[in-house]
């Protein structure tokens, strides 16, 4: 890394610090207030114009990307679909910086997205045009350590404000994973080799505990199955996807579940406590723990020991089925 490139990401590093503040607060504001939708789009367009004036080489590329995103918000805003509108502002800014960050290393908008490709399929992508790879790369940003450390602390703030326990256990969950640690914490972090294999057991020992947590939580009356079938949707989700990114190497699909359950914490954070409680289906708890089934596959892929998958997989399954044979026990 040269010294002009050194101070850029020095500014870089400032630059996102202040404007994650920015952004919370405005996202904070835009929910009491539809006054604050315009700070989202002016701190929107602050970054675009970031964004474009160091991807100059790559102009109109660099403008049909901000142009596009700036659509999705604009027409959902335009549909009535506030929230999601605002959602969707604060998840775009936040992807559009880090992809930023990836055209500063890189030197150009295009090598980081011919780059980020790569990361995201492991197929060499020069051969392809900017067309067919423009998409995946960017989703991969989302499974970027830059997109983890703006947007984690951002989820914890929230959390604490509006007292929502569950949405910072949920995204520890989906952040805990190989995503943050695939081959662009190299960018960032001197670490010697991809702590892919690490993750995948932190997230597999996470997804445990939270199972077990919440589904004690949700058959003792203490959440209700709203929250419940959250938990229960991005699990499976995310457990889904690591199981293709172990089989294929393929993080694309890993991104969007990332990133759906992400934007879902930010729709939901706000609510805790405000939804009506419901008839508790213990059964429930089986969705959650089914979840265990592929995240320890996955790191028996990971890890290349195909002959302990069976293991692995039933293991945590059995042990996170524990709150319902309590239940049970305890109701005869």
């Amino acid at each position: 890394m040269n010294s002009e490139t050194h101070l850029l990401v020095l500014f870089y590093i400032f630059y996102i610090s202040a404007m994650t503040i920015l952004v919370t607060m405005s996202y904070e504001f835009a929910l009491k207030n539809k006054l604050g939708y315009l700070f989202l789009l002016i701190s929107y367009i602050s970054t675009a114009v970031y964004f474009v004036l160091l991807s100059l080489s790559d102009f109109m590329l660099s403008l049909i990307i901000v142009v596009y995103l700036w659509l999705i918000i604009q027409i959902s805003y335009n549909l009535g679909k506030y929230k999601f509108a605002i959602v969707s502002s604060l998840i775009i800014q936040e992807i559009l910086m880090s992809l930023l960050y990836y055209v500063i290393v890189r030197g150009s908008l295009t090598k980081a997205l011919y780059s980020l490709y790569f990361y995201a399929t492991d197929i060499p992508s020069f051969s392809l045009s900017i067309s067919q790879i423009i998409v995946p790369s960017i989703l991969e940003v989302v499974n970027s350590f830059m997109f983890f450390l703006m947007v984690f602390p951002e989820i914890a703030y929230l959390s604490f404000k509006y007292r929502n326990i569950y949405s910072l256990l949920l995204s520890s969950l989906i952040f805990a994973g190989p995503n943050i640690a695939s081959e662009m914490t190299h960018s960032i972090l001197p670490l010697p080799y991809d702590p892919i294999k690490e993750s995948s057991i932190l997230e597999l020992l996470l997804s445990v505990i939270f199972t077990i947590y919440f589904s004690y939580k949700y058959i003792s009356g203490r959440i209700n199955t709203f929250y419940y079938l959250l938990f229960a949707i991005s699990s499976l989700s995310l457990s889904s996807t690591e199981f293709y990114y172990s089989l294929t190497i393929n993080q694309v699909p890993y991104a969007i579940g990332t990133l759906l359950m992400t934007s879902m914490i930010f729709y939901y954070v706000d609510i805790s406590g405000k939804e009506v409680n419901v008839r508790i289906i213990p059964y429930l708890s089986l969705l959650p723990s089914i979840s265990e089934l592929f995240f320890g596959a996955s790191v028996a892929y990971f890890y290349n020991v195909i002959s302990a998958v069976m293991v692995l997989s039933l293991t945590p399954f059995f042990v996170s089925l524990f709150p319902i044979f309590y239940y049970y026990s305890h109701k005869s």
